[in-house]
């Protein structure tokens, strides 16, 4: 009879090791910042899969199950070796070398390539060898998330034994730990909790800058909005107030009528823009229709006089 595992088990449990990762990689970075240490910035690379590669030692190195495993019960067996679904061989250290090789040593490789290429600047060179193994390197990243995604969805849809394609190539399957036991430790419902918490909690940070910046902007329209609703019905209260439009054009820029229209002590109107753009110029302005100084500046509409 073919054995059969939960597939959300397994998914749990590479959640699992991630989160306990993350931890141990938050605690180890905090030491260094602790001291104010250049290693911090300068080897955090280096660091960082140094801490992947205890971790695998002493997890799957060592045929112990990671955190996230054990917690859910279940461990890798040598799918090759199984001739039985009760067959618990632990991977060969041929697996388990192909499994370090592309997890740890391939990751590490390709980020420190492009951090570094980042820092030299290598793409300014043209048809240099540092350049085509950079573009490779993307390319063999690219695909290999295509593949990924791919092995993913065979694997939630269609019932595959792996979860990944390092798992299938190097043929590694998760299985129960013990047969016919209880999941250890941790119930369903708790895992999905902190499932659907981690991911409110990523979308919260995400919307709340979101939403800050669309406040400010209905608050903006909304204000103009009202601007515009108070000086209609302004206009339209006072209809007995529409002047020649003459009398309400730019002494400066002619417009007519003038925007948002100023007038000095000698009762010629001007843009304020325009009329405030002079008084900066030359703070001893005249008007540009009788001569006189511009001063007491005023609105030209009697119902919303401003002086200055």
């Amino acid at each position: 009879m073919e054995l059969q595992v939960e597939r959300l088990i397994q998914l749990d449990a590479q959640h699992l090791d991630t989160t306990f990762f993350d931890i141990l990689h938050e605690q180890l970075k905090s030491v260094f910042e602790h001291y104010q240490s250049p290693l911090a910035t300068a080897w955090s690379l280096e660091l960082e899969y140094c801490l992947h590669a205890a971790v695998f030692w002493f997890t799957l190195g060592t045929d112990a199950a990671s955190p996230g495993l054990r917690l859910m019960g279940l461990q890798f067996r040598d799918e090759r070796s199984a001739k039985t679904s009760r067959g618990m061989l632990p991977l060969s250290l041929a697996q388990k070398i192909l499994f370090f090789l592309v997890t740890v040593l391939l990751p590490y490789g390709q980020r420190r390539i492009e951090a570094t290429a980042i820092e030299n600047n290598w793409s300014a060179e043209q048809d240099s060898w540092r350049v085509k193994l950079h573009n490779v390197l993307k390319r063999y990243a690219h695909v290999y998330k295509v593949i990924s995604a791919f092995q993913l969805v065979h694997f939630m849809l269609f019932g595959s034994k792996y979860r990944s394609i390092v798992e299938l190539l190097i043929r590694a399957r998760l299985v129960p730990a013990r047969r016919h036991a209880a999941r250890a430790g941790m119930p369903f419902d708790f895992l999905n909790q902190q499932l659907v918490f981690s991911g409110l909690t990523e979308f919260t940070r995400w919307l709340v800058p979101v939403l800050s910046q669309a406040q400010a902007g209905v608050i903006s329209l909304g204000q103009s909005l009202l601007h515009q609703i108070q000086f209609s019905s302004s206009a339209a209260e006072k209809p007995e107030q529409d002047l020649d439009s003459s009398l309400n054009e730019c002494s400066v820029c002619n417009a007519s009528p003038s925007v948002m229209g100023f007038a000095g002590k000698c009762g010629h109107v001007g843009c304020y823009v325009c009329l405030k753009a002079a008084l900066v110029d030359d703070p001893y302005a005249k008007c540009n229709r009788c001569g006189l100084a511009l001063t007491a500046l005023r609105r030209h509409e009697p119902w919303a006089s401003l002086e200055e």
